[in-house]
């Protein structure tokens, strides 16, 4: 996501909380096969849709895990100044 890839993820281990289906990427279904292989196909065709939604996941990385937001938070969790 950080390289403005377009993730397609099963829904599993919290990915819900990371790729917004349909806005950042794409969510299936756990032994969705089909659904999988048709997100996939359409990355490959749709070249406007794949950089809007790379776009979209590039910039949720950037503001939500980046080093000027990720080690304040860290820091003041263990009790230290930011």
């Amino acid at each position: 996501m950080g390289h403005g890839l377009v993730p397609i993820v099963t829904r599993h281990g919290g990915m819900e909380d990371h790729v917004l289906d349909g806005v950042r990427g794409w969510l299936v279904d756990e032994r969705d096969v089909d659904t999988m292989s048709s997100r996939i196909i359409e990355m490959t065709e749709k070249h406007d849709l794949r950089r809007k939604l790379g776009c979209a996941a590039r910039e949720f990385v950037l503001s939500n895990f980046s080093g000027d937001v990720v080690y304040p938070r860290l820091r003041g969790l263990i009790g230290l100044e930011a």
